[in-house]
């Protein structure tokens, strides 16, 4: 996959040696043909893929999530499996990136606007109001245009200091920032107990189980 020319932060006096983690294979999603590398970067690993339909039939994108390697060895993951697992996943202080794949080709303004849809009920659980989506909704249609063609990948990063990336076809489209509640919401959306794509729940649990 292409790697994505995030901006960089400012270098930090002294630097943390790096974690390592296995490795995680390639995963093909079937229903879509669509195939997720199985890491980004060599410092976030794929957990696991899925489909988003709409209606239940029409395959609108194929999604992947992907965890910083502070995943494998976090001892709050121990042991742990279902919706405690895939909660604790979802508000881990490690980097967690959503990958979409479109499947189709889709208007930006209906995948912001699905996106919204899901997002704006998890926000009001935090009690935040949807004014929170305005940045993120110029950076989606500043950065996608009119139209996001069959194969556009849309990459969301929440990193451990609550800044929410976005990325398109691999250019850095932006930042959210102070974005605790907006990174919550969207790993909710992919993770919680109302995914919007049910199987990749399993799929991230058993793939989980197999690199921890």
């Amino acid at each position: 996959g292409r790697a994505v020319l995030w901006a960089k932060a400012k270098p930090k006096e002294a630097t943390a040696p790096a974690v390592k983690a296995p490795p995680r294979p390639d995963l093909t999603e079937s229903s879509t043909g669509m195939t997720f590398t199985g890491s980004l970067d060599s410092s976030e690993y794929l957990l696991g893929v899925g489909c988003r339909r709409k209606f239940g039939l029409a395959k609108i994108y194929a999604v992947g999530v992907y965890v910083g390697p502070q995943a494998a060895r976090d001892e709050k993951l121990r042991g742990l499996s279902g919706d405690a697992l895939l909660d604790t996943l979802a508000v881990g202080k490690f980097r967690k990136t959503v990958v979409l794949k479109m499947a189709r080709d889709v208007g930006s303004e209906q995948l912001v606007q699905a996106l919204e849809d899901a997002l704006v009920p998890r926000l009001k659980q935090r009690g935040q109001g949807p004014e929170i989506l305005g940045h993120f909704r110029n950076l989606m249609m500043a950065s996608g245009g009119v139209k996001l063609a069959k194969g556009t990948v849309v990459e969301f990063r929440w990193e451990p200091d609550d800044v929410f990336k976005i990325a398109i076809n691999g250019t850095h489209a932006g930042d959210v920032a102070n974005a605790a509640h907006l990174g919550w919401a969207a790993m909710d959306t992919y993770l919680g107990k109302s995914s919007v794509v049910p199987e990749l729940r399993k799929n991230v649990e058993r793939g989980f189980a197999a690199w921890h």
